[in-house]
C-alpha cells in the first residue's frame, strides 16, 4: 500500500510519496480530470501565500481546508492512506 501526503510546499507537485519523499506527477494519477485542475489551481494559490510570506492566516486556513478535502477525494479514488500537511502552519492532518 502506498501512503500518500497532500501538500502546498512551494516547487511540489501537490502530493507525495509519505515514505520515498518523492513528489508524484499528478497525471500518472488514476483521478478524475476535474481533481487534477483542482490540485493545479489551489497549489498556484498555496504558492501566492508562500510569496506573502504565510501572513495571512485567514487563507492559509482556507487553503488548508480546500488541501483537506482535496486529500479525501485523492484517498476515495486511489483507496490509499493519505494525511494532509500545512505548509502554511508547518503541521500534519490525519485525513
Amino acid at each position: 500500500m502506498k501512503y500518500l501526503v497532500v501538500d502546498g510546499m512551494f516547487r511540489g507537485t501537490g502530493i507525495r510519496d509519505k515514505y520515498n519523499s518523492g513528489y508524484i506527477i499528478i497525471d500518472q494519477l488514476a483521478i478524475p480530470i476535474g481533481l487534477k485542475e483542482q490540485i493545479t489551481n489551489w497549489l498556484a494559490n498555496y504558492e501566492n501565500e508562500f510569496f506573502a510570506g504565510y501572513k495571512n492566516e485567514l487563507r492559509i486556513q482556507d487553503l488548508d481546508s480546500e488541501g483537506i478535502e482535496i486529500a479525501k477525494a485523492i484517498q476515495k479514488y486511489l483507496d490509499t492512506e493519505v494525511t494532509y500537511y500545512s505548509d502554511g502552519f508547518m503541521k500534519e492532518f490525519l485525513i
